[in-house]
């Protein structure tokens, strides 16, 4: 199927960002195999549909937003949200959407995942890869690189705010 969804890439300083023309499948034949006797079996579906069709557009460079998430695999967003909070528990991986790499809606954005997955000890190779990051397709910006500022951002989160006195 053929989808109109938000580019990654910037377009010219102050242009707005782009449409862009998205091939997604929304049925596999692997999918044609899976039991739907219970709603668990419905939920592993519907993950693999989400995995399967935010990938997709992000190799074609563009992202799904939210209302996307729910048109196309038929949920409402309560379950969607559901499903990407168990993907992400399940694979550690944020699945990459409209408001998780543009910032776009209420979502988590990708910002607080590199802080909080940095003070883990993880690498940038290893973070931009679990983001799915559109910074060179596989590096974390210099403002998003653990150091001073991660801590920083990290002591906020807490309730430590810099320069604040309790």
């Amino acid at each position: 199927m053929a989808w109109l969804v938000y580019g990654t890439r910037r377009g010219s300083r102050g242009s707005p960002r782009l449409l862009v023309s998205v091939v997604l499948t929304l049925l596999a034949p692997e999918d044609l195999d899976l039991p739907l006797i219970n709603r668990g079996d419905l939920k592993t579906l519907k993950v693999r549909q989400l995995e399967r069709i935010t990938t997709e557009a992000w190799r074609q460079d563009g992202v799904l937003t939210m209302l996307d998430l729910e048109w196309l695999p038929g949920v409402n967003d309560a379950l969607v949200r559901e499903l990407l909070g168990l993907h992400q528990e399940q694979f550690g991986v944020l699945l990459p959407t409209a408001g998780t790499v543009l910032g776009l809606g209420s979502t988590l954005t990708h910002k607080t995942i590199v802080v909080e997955t940095a003070l883990q000890g993880l690498g940038t190779q290893q973070i931009a890869r679990r983001i799915y990051h559109p910074g060179g397709r596989g590096s974390v910006p210099p403002g998003l690189r653990p150091g001073p500022d991660a801590a920083v951002l990290a002591g906020c989160q807490q309730g430590h705010v810099p320069g604040h006195r309790a």
